[in-house]
């Protein structure tokens, strides 16, 4: 598995990227690229939070009620995505999830080539 996406790898806007956060990866969505490598991505995550990769993934909000302090679900208020700034040595592989360009309003399953990653 690579371990960091390659310097010369031209992000795009609204690429999935495969990131490492702290000893576990998450995936995010590229909304904007800086010119240091850097990226706004916008989370997604399983239903439980835990980055399951035999679940279905979802849009992550903000939520402060819930005890981790979000939420995922499809149907949202945009203004309460998750995002984060992103370095690029936290950036492992950019990935293209066919299921996800089809079909924006339900969840979906990661595609087979990245859940590598998450255990699976």
């Amino acid at each position: 598995m690579p371990d960091r996406l390659p310097r010369d790898h031209e992000l795009k806007l609204r690429d999935f990227v495969v990131i490492r956060a702290d000893e576990r990866y998450s995936v995010g969505r590229v909304q904007e690229i800086y010119s240091d490598g850097s990226a706004h991505m916008a989370w997604w995550n399983t239903k439980d939070g835990k980055c399951n990769p035999a679940k279905k993934w979802y849009r992550a909000y903000v939520d402060r009620d819930s005890d981790l302090g979000e939420c995922y679900d499809m149907k949202g208020d945009p203004k309460a995505r998750l995002w984060d700034l992103v370095s690029r040595e936290n950036m492992i592989q950019v990935f293209k999830w066919p299921h996800r360009e089809k079909q924006d309003s339900s969840p979906v399953m990661l595609p087979s080539a990245v859940r590598k990653y998450f255990g699976s």
